[in-house]
């Protein structure tokens, strides 16, 4: 993470799964980069290893101290991208996952200034870009409940 104010912040976060069970963030940027990207998309991944490690993927800010855009949402970029591994429509990610996703948004929530209800799944970005860039994904997949963990988002942390 960065410290300071980043001059132009990114406008959402927008929650992935990458489909496939096993993978990490070296399987994806292999794939992206088939792709002929630059680097992988997300900023963030989340394994499905029993500790639900967390990944570095496109960093997060330039050289320069800028937000480095994402490539993960078409026409919706200047965003943070976290991807969960698995696949969120054939079987709910486990709770160290979910966990750790809690974990690290809320980090993120605080670093860039982006409220709860910015914190959205790939499908739900459907109405926030042109129809033609609209994904037809279920993204990060239907057993996820995005209204209910955003709230879980603005509950307090727990004390120790």
């Amino acid at each position: 993470m960065h410290g300071g104010r980043v001059k132009r912040p990114p406008t959402h976060i927008v929650i992935h799964h990458n489909g496939v069970p096993g993978r990490d963030v070296d399987d994806i940027r292999r794939t992206h980069a088939a792709k002929g990207w630059k680097d992988v998309g997300y900023h963030w991944v989340i394994r499905d290893d029993a500790a639900a490690t967390v990944q570095q993927g496109r960093p997060t800010y330039r050289p320069n101290g800028a937000f480095n855009p994402g490539a993960h949402v078409a026409g919706l970029n200047h965003t943070v991208g976290v991807c969960l591994i698995g696949n969120g429509s054939v079987s709910m990610f486990s709770d160290a996952q979910v966990a750790q996703l809690r974990a690290l948004v809320r980090t993120l929530q605080a670093e860039f200034g982006i409220p709860a209800e910015r914190v959205i799944g790939h499908r739900e970005t459907r109405g926030l870009v042109a129809p033609a860039l609209a994904t037809r994904k279920e993204c990060p997949g239907r057993l996820l409940d995005l209204a209910a963990f955003r709230s879980s988002l603005v509950e307090p942390l727990a004390q120790a």
